[in-house]
């Protein structure tokens, strides 16, 4: 549907470090809260450990 693209959309920016008004205006939201919901788990799947793991293995 539109809204999981929209969604897959904004995850995509803010694991390639987007600002969140960025991500706002392609994905045409209003409110920050709205796409902070969205992304809540970016920052989870980030950081040295998961970096190590990604590119060793």
């Amino acid at each position: 549907s539109g809204h999981s693209t929209r969604v897959g959309a904004a995850i995509d920016m803010a694991t390639k470090k987007y600002s969140t008004a960025q991500i706002m205006q392609e994905g045409t939201w209003k409110k920050a809260e709205t796409v902070m919901r969205y992304i809540r788990h970016v920052d989870a799947h980030s950081g040295a450990m998961i970096d190590l793991m990604e590119n060793h293995y």
